[in-house]
């Protein structure tokens, strides 16, 4: 598949040094909400940890906290959640500015891609909560930009039933579809939003990464912005997409970038240092973590969360993991694992379904070296094993 960890679009040519974890409970699928979504008072419907959790970003909204309060206030029960998620981990801009209509509008289409695509069953709800539900990535223009996009791409994602195909469709057409292509010098900034690029018809590698995560979460596919500040050999750093099926993906070139499908892999085998803040590979999420996206064009801005990802390139590894025996030895219950999710500073990072013909008794992941995974089977009784693993 063309898809397999290739690069997404042209070299930024932006060049120089730039400045560049917190655990999240795991969490499987979760069922189509019920039709029964009338809101009801926002605070008898929140847990003590969801208080505590919005209570700092309330008072840090100042005058717009009672637009926060009337989202949460008018919020289904079933899209509760997904507020509490934003609220609790947006940045200061976004609290003193985004409106309830905005939230209420954003969350609702986001759900309801995640719930009807046809690879709904195969994204957790963490997945959705970090890198479907927001509607930013970066510092860049808060577009609102999901019902657009929803309304135009979605049919023909939604023909393919897994998410590379999808992925694959978008990354052939959508610079076409909107008129947006790579250029060095004609783009007006390096952090363009949607409507900024389409509006320009020029892009960075930066815009154009913007528009193809907003493009993959409108239509229900978990994406990311990952970038390098500096290559450790040349002048210049980069920024691209990746979608998570099983695990995560480099999406693959587009007819803005007519090199090798793979040069990115290249440079970050060879090019980066995880040790070192401006040669290591960031990939943005929406939680709070230890470590900031660094973001080469204002290096003053460092409310983008990020997570160091440079091992899962320079040294990404095949793992053999070894299945638990299906019975615990002093009852007849059935502990055959059936899916093994891997997780890695809290996020997941693969997951491998398990052929109930195989009798190998183990499984193979890609996977990072120097790394400590937390590994969970789950079990055909609906139970689930837990274990650590560490890779050289």
């Amino acid at each position: 598949m063309r898809l397999l960890l290739a690069s997404f679009a042209a070299a930024c040519l932006l060049a120089g040094p730039a400045y560049a974890q917190i655990e999240d409970t795991p969490a499987k699928t979760q069922a189509e909400p019920a039709a029964d979504t009338s809101p009801r008072d926002a605070a008898a419907r929140l847990s003590r940890d969801d208080r505590r959790a919005i209570q700092r970003p309330l008072e840090r909204a100042g005058t717009n906290a009672d637009e926060l309060r009337a989202a949460l206030r008018n919020a289904p029960d079933a899209y509760l959640p997904g507020i509490v998620f934003l609220i609790a981990h947006m940045p200061e801009r976004d609290l003193q500015s985004v409106t309830a209509t905005f939230l209420l509008e954003n969350t609702a289409l986001a759900y309801e891609a995640w719930h009807h695509a046809p690879w709904h069953d195969q994204v957790t709800e963490q997945q959705f909560f970090q890198y479907i539900l927001p509607f930013a990535s970066l510092n860049e223009r808060r577009d609102d930009w999901r019902r657009d996009f929803y309304d135009q791409l979605r049919e023909q994602c939604w023909q393919f039933d897994n998410i590379l195909d999808a992925t694959n469709w978008l990354n052939d057409h959508l610079n076409d579809h909107f008129e947006v292509y790579f250029h060095a010098t004609r783009r007006p900034k390096p952090d363009q939003s949607p409507y900024e690029s389409i509006e320009a018809g020029y892009a960075s590698c930066t815009g154009l990464s913007i528009l193809l995560t907003d493009a993959c979460r409108a239509v229900g596919i978990p994406a990311r912005i990952v970038g390098v500040p500096l290559w450790t050999e040349i002048q210049g750093n980069h920024n691209w997409v990746e979608v998570f099926h099983d695990r995560w993906y480099n999406v693959g070139g587009t007819n803005s970038d007519l090199r090798d499908d793979d040069w990115v892999n290249d440079r970050c085998r060879n090019m980066t240092d995880p040790d070192h803040w401006h040669h290591s590979v960031y990939a943005a999420c929406t939680r709070r973590t230890a470590t900031h996206f660094p973001l080469v064009w204002d290096l003053s801005i460092t409310y983008v969360p990020a997570l160091n990802v440079t091992r899962f390139y320079s040294e990404a590894v095949d793992v053999r993991i070894e299945l638990p025996e299906p019975t615990d030895g002093n009852t007849s219950a059935d502990h055959s694992v059936t899916e093994v999710f891997i997780y890695w500073a809290g996020e997941l990072v693969a997951r491998h379904p398990v052929d109930t013909t195989d009798t190998t008794g183990q499984i193979t992941a890609r996977l990072a070296g120097s790394s400590t995974y937390r590994i969970v089977f789950h079990t055909a009784d609906g139970g689930e094993l837990e274990s650590t693993l560490t890779t050289d």
